[in-house]
């Protein structure tokens, strides 16, 4: 997925490369190249000098001196809120899974004196 339909997706403004791939969300300090992250509670923004994500969601208004001593490109996505927008991302990649249908499965083996309920 490319930084321009993550950036769709959670209704940003991209400031970078829209055609940087992303594979992963992952957080600030764990992520690597592939990797989208965020920025919401402000003592992890010492991670944004030496995160390996390829991107940040960052809140609209956020400006940190962080940034200028980063040595890799940091695509930065900037959004309403960046925990919400995470979160979207997480939906995204790991959706749920999809609830077991109910009753017994044909293949199940249950015991001829068991009790079984509703």
């Amino acid at each position: 997925m490319t930084l321009a339909e993550i950036s769709v997706l959670v209704n940003g403004e991209l400031a970078g490369d829209e055609s940087v791939e992303i594979e992963r969300v992952a957080k600030i300090e764990e992520a690597g190249p592939g990797d989208v992250t965020f920025l919401a509670n402000l003592k992890y923004k010492k991670y944004l000098s030496t995160t390996k994500a390829s991107a940040v969601l960052i809140a609209q208004d956020a400006s940190f001196e962080e940034l200028a001593h980063r040595t890799t490109p940091l695509q930065l996505l900037r959004v309403a809120d960046p925990y919400a927008a995470f979160l979207r991302l997480l939906e995204h990649f790991h959706p749920p899974p999809s609830p077991l249908p109910e009753g017994i499965h044909p293949t199940a083996v249950i015991a001829s004196t068991a009790f079984l309920g509703h």
